[in-house]
């Protein structure tokens, strides 16, 4: 048994159990880099098949639109019909009616269609306004 705890003793020394450690701090930090490396690695390959399913896409889906825009036919007529608008306009008057009586007539005879007569229509002249 003094044999076998003398083969042991150099295990009881603290620079043993230290070379220990520092052998088992690289073991795992080169399991890291190794796991690392590994991470990059499958990245890498996913990246590139999705670019590799992106570049199939693109090829399928201009391929299909080449093949839609060579199926369209140009056909050129002549349509002869006439064309129909209606406008509708529904004023809104916020604070009411601020127009003078004047205008109000004025207003109402266009909306009707009906003709101003012409003498009504004049500008007066630059005496009558003050101007010399």
């Amino acid at each position: 048994m003094i044999a076998l705890l003398a083969r042991f003793s150099a295990f009881a020394r603290p620079y043993a159990y230290f070379a220990l450690a520092a052998a088992l701090a690289v073991m795992i930090g080169a399991a890291y880099l190794k796991g690392r490396e590994d991470g990059r690695d499958s990245e890498q390959a996913q990246l590139a098949r999705e670019a590799s399913l992106v570049a199939v896409t693109r090829a399928v889906a201009l391929r299909s639109a080449a093949e839609a825009i060579a199926q369209i036919q140009i056909t050129h007529s002549t349509i002869r019909q006439a064309v129909e608008r209606e406008i509708v306009e529904k004023p809104v008057y916020r604070d009411g009616c601020v127009h003078s009586d004047r205008v109000m007539q004025l207003i109402n005879a266009a909306l009707a269609g009906t003709n101003v007569a012409a003498a009504d229509r004049e500008l007066p002249g630059a005496d009558a306004a003050g101007g010399k």
